[in-house]
């Protein structure tokens, strides 16, 4: 899988960031169960992060009028290798002089984008969450 290929994120990784969510607001126990979950899923809407492969890759946006390039920053937190930077200037490169593989790179974001938006939008609706009281402080 290269760089640029987004992952759908499996159901496992949608319910872990939706609990870190949930914990994270205890105070919000005013809402109802199914509110709460569509307001985490809202919020996973605008703050995802590139996973691929078990990886966080932190990227610089960079807009273009073919659409948005991302630029290596980290991966899981640290500096790029040099073959993972020497890949991502070649993937660069390859953009910046291959109109066809930016379209193709194009069409496949946009095709992934929706498949995880219509993931997030049917979330709420799919499951059944029910508020089962306090737990400790929780």
């Amino acid at each position: 899988m290269t760089m640029f290929q987004n992952s759908i994120p499996d159901c496992g990784l949608v319910a872990l960031v939706i609990f870190c969510v949930l914990s994270a607001f205890p105070n919000l126990s005013a809402q109802n169960p199914k509110q709460l979950m569509t307001d985490a899923c809202n919020n996973e809407f605008r703050q995802r992060e590139r996973r691929s492969a078990g990886h966080v890759y932190r990227e610089e946006e960079i807009d273009t009028v073919d659409g948005p390039l991302h630029h290596l920053l980290s991966v899981d937190g640290h500096e790029p290798s040099p073959s993972e930077r020497k890949q991502d200037d070649d993937q660069l490169r390859e953009l910046r002089e291959n109109p066809k593989a930016r379209l193709t790179l194009k069409k496949n974001r946009d095709a992934e984008e929706r498949k995880i938006d219509d993931l997030l939008r049917v979330i709420p609706d799919v499951f059944l969450f029910v508020d089962q009281g306090k737990h400790g402080h929780l």
